[in-house]
């Protein structure tokens, strides 16, 4: 059996929470709400890749108004749904206490709903810590990208003209 510090971190996010938190979403309409959903469990599928974490997140049926989605799976993300009457913070406390002795992190801005899940020895990571997370993988994309893409390009195409006609020279001998 392995110990719980060589398991896989586990996240649990509560997907409305986070959203409503982080992002200015006075009025905003069933399909724009659904653009940020699959976006946040898109930015959260390369969180889980990149820091070999299982995340799951969870929403509010209530809030979603589209009660007949089913959970499913997204890559590395596991969606939830809530039934009818319960809410995420339930959903997430039962995951936590199911999984319970794993190193897990809720994500929540909701201190009570914080509360009752370190009793069930989750850890707690605010809504601004994974926005964190996720601006630090992003930059850290950025820069693996722009490195990489330099070393694709030939250095014919990354040096001054001049010192390419010298190593030329040097090249061809006619030094």
């Amino acid at each position: 059996m392995n110990s719980p510090t060589s398991e896989k971190t586990m996240v649990i996010v509560d997907g409305y929470n986070y959203l409503y938190s982080t992002m200015k979403m006075n009025k905003i309409s069933k399909i724009e709400l659904e653009q940020l959903r699959n976006k946040l469990i898109e930015d959260l599928n390369q969180l889980a890749r990149h820091r070999d974490w299982s995340v799951t997140v969870v929403f509010d049926s209530s809030n979603k108004g589209n009660v007949f989605l089913k959970n499913k799976a997204k890559n590395k993300v596991t969606v939830l749904f809530t039934k009818k009457g319960q809410s995420a913070d339930n959903l997430a406390e039962t995951l936590v206490y199911k999984n319970k002795g794993k190193r897990i992190f809720v994500v929540t801005s909701d201190y009570t709903h914080q509360r009752v899940t370190f009793g069930g020895g989750a850890f707690r990571m605010t809504t601004r810590q994974l926005k964190s997370q996720l601006k630090q993988l992003k930059r850290e994309i950025r820069s693996r990208d722009i490195f990489s893409n330099k070393l694709n390009v030939p250095i014919s195409k990354r040096i001054d003209k001049k010192v390419e006609r010298k190593l030329d020279k040097i090249r061809k001998g006619k030094v």
